[in-house]
C-alpha cells in the first residue's frame, strides 16, 4: 500500500470510521487506512505463571530468561515471523537483535513450521512460553487453552491489514463504502465468527472496547527492506543463531 500510494495508483477517501484511526496506522495523505493488526506478543502457561513470581516483560528480559522454555515459529517458515525479525532489526540493529536471538536460542525448545504450533505447545505445557501473533493465541484462549497475553514493554513487531482505492476504480464509489465497512463492529463479527482474532485500528468500535489486551506498544521503526536484503539478513540469522549450536 505505501508503493502504490507512492506511485499514483491510489485516490485519498476518508470517513467518520477512518478518521478516527491512529496516524501510524494510514497514511498521512490517507491514500490507505489501517483496518486491523495483529502484535506479536508473549504467550505464557498459566501453570508456569503460577510457579514464577517474576515473568519476562520485554524482549530484554525474555534473552536473560534462565530455564524457560521457549517455543517460537522458525522466521523462515511464515512471513508473520520473519516480520518480527526484521521489525527487531529495524528497531535494534542487526548486531543487537542478533546478540538478543542468540541469548534467547539456547532456551528454544522448537522452532516450529506453522504459526499455531508454539501456541499449542504452551497451551498444553510442552513449552513455557511461546512467541507468538495475539490472534493465534485469542483462537486458543477461546477453545479453553489455559494462556495469558504479555504484550512486551519495549514495543513489539506487528502485521498491519489495509485498504486503498485504486485510481479510476470503476466502482469507486462502492469501494469506498466497502472499505469504510471493514472499519466497523459488523466486519469484525465476520472476523470474530470464522476465529480470526485481530484488533480493530477504530477505537470506537464495542469490538475494540471489549478486547481483554489492547493498545500494545507498537515499533515505530518500520520495515523497508527490499527482498534481496531481506533474504540476506535471514540467512545470517541461519548462519548466526539458528545452526550455530543447532539441536532443535
Amino acid at each position: 500500500l505505501r508503493r502504490a500510494a507512492g506511485q499514483g495508483w491510489l485516490v485519498p477517501y476518508v470517513s467518520e470510521h477512518s478518521d478516527a484511526v491512529a496516524g501510524n496506522l494510514k497514511d498521512a495523505g490517507d491514500f490507505w487506512i489501517g483496518t486491523w493488526y495483529d502484535p506479536v506478543v508473549f504467550c505464557i502457561n498459566r501453570d508456569y505463571m503460577q510457579r514464577n513470581a517474576r515473568l519476562p516483560l520485554g524482549w530484554r528480559d525474555l534473552s536473560e530468561a534462565k530455564g524457560m522454555r521457549i517455543g517460537i515459529t522458525d522466521f523462515l517458515a511464515a512471513d508473520s515471523s520473519a516480520n518480527l525479525y526484521f521489525f527487531l532489526i529495524a528497531q535494534f540493529g542487526e548486531q543487537g537483535t542478533l546478540d538478543l536471538l542468540k541469548k534467547i536460542h539456547p532456551n528454544v525448545v522448537q522452532y516450529a513450521k506453522y504459526l499455531s504450533t508454539p501456541v499449542r505447545m504452551a497451551g498444553m505445557g510442552e513449552v513455557d512460553l511461546t512467541v507468538a501473533v495475539q490472534s493465534e493465541v485469542l483462537r486458543y484462549i477461546d477453545d479453553g487453552y489455559p494462556l495469558k497475553i504479555i504484550q512486551p514493554e519495549e514495543g513489539t513487531a506487528y502485521t498491519l491489514i489495509g485498504t486503498g482505492i485504486l485510481l479510476h476504480a470503476p466502482h469507486g464509489e462502492q469501494a469506498r463504502k466497502f472499505a469504510d465497512w471493514l472499519l466497523t463492529d459488523e466486519a469484525l463479527l465476520v472476523l470474530q465468527s470464522n476465529k480470526f482474532y485481530f484488533v480493530p485500528t477504530n477505537p470506537a468500535t464495542l469490538a475494540y472496547k471489549r478486547l481483554a489486551v489492547r493498545n500494545p506498544v507498537l515499533f515505530n521503526q518500520l520495515v523497508d527492506f527490499p527482498k534481496e536484503k531481506r533474504q540476506e539478513l535471514l540467512d545470517r540469522w541461519v548462519k548466526q543463531v539458528r545452526l550455530a549450536s543447532d539441536s532443535n
